[in-house]
């Protein structure tokens, strides 16, 4: 049991470690898109009416905060599986994740078979 509890820790540490990397970064990158420096030093030298790049450059940072915000998301599930006893056991067929496979990707719901289908079924639409 005490092996277990280490293993947990261990997985516990990576997943805070990660999500403070990633909260980190997404308060740096609004940070300068909101004080507008991701605009200013793109546009540094560029013709006056040309902002599609800027544009651009702001979506991009937009987008990225998605999937920074979807990883957190996911760590804080992890870490709710973490407190509730279900860590490394699959959400879907209740085996055993390869610890591999949570040592790559801490915060994995599902073993590699049930990912793989579900990643191969068509995208629900919200």
């Amino acid at each position: 049991m005490e092996k277990k509890e280490t293993i947990g820790k261990a997985f516990r540490k990576r997943l805070v470690k990660k999500r403070e990397e990633i909260v980190g970064s997404l308060t740096d990158n609004m940070k300068k898109l909101m004080s507008g420096e991701i605009r200013q030093a793109i546009a540094a030298g560029q013709e006056h009416g040309d902002c599609a790049v800027v544009n651009q450059a702001e979506y991009l940072s937009c987008a990225q905060f998605d999937v920074n915000m979807e990883v957190i998301r996911k760590i804080d599930l992890a870490l709710k599986r973490l407190d509730d006893g279900r860590y490394g056991f699959c959400e879907e067929c209740g085996k055993k994740i390869n610890p591999k496979r949570l040592k790559c990707m801490p915060s994995a719901a599902f073993c590699r078979d049930c990912q793989e289908t579900k990643e191969q079924q068509p995208a629900r639409r919200v």
